[in-house]
């Protein structure tokens, strides 16, 4: 099974719009009660609730950002290590030494594709 791909910008984007709307949340409600007609309204628990909120979805994408990047980078450094195994092998005789320059030239284009 594939793993999901991510685009990035879009989750980067999220996190900020998150990031963003905890410091929006933080200077637009009072955290002091508000009179509404002969009522005393206060906002601080839905305030603190709203904030932490925002700032619990920013860190989730910025840890789904990481996990991403991590198992991106452990697939990369396995390709480099078969790659380096196949190079690093003794060639017994000409026929395996020109299996080996053949794949020693497609090193750069495997690099790229990585």
């Amino acid at each position: 099974m594939d793993e999901p791909q991510f685009d990035l910008r879009q989750l980067l984007a999220l996190a900020r719009k998150h990031s963003k709307d905890a410091e929006a949340v933080a200077a637009d409600l009072p955290i002091t009660p508000v009179a509404v007609g002969p009522f005393m309204v206060s906002l601080s628990a839905i305030r603190s609730r709203l904030i932490d909120t925002h700032r619990k979805m920013a860190d989730r994408v910025v840890d789904l950002i990481a996990l991403n990047a991590q198992a991106v980078s452990q697939s990369i450094v396995g390709e480099f290590k078969a790659i380096d195994k196949r190079l690093a092998q003794a060639a017994k005789d000409i026929e395996e030494l020109t299996d080996l320059k053949n794949d020693a030239d497609k090193v750069p284009n495997k690099v790229k594709a990585l």
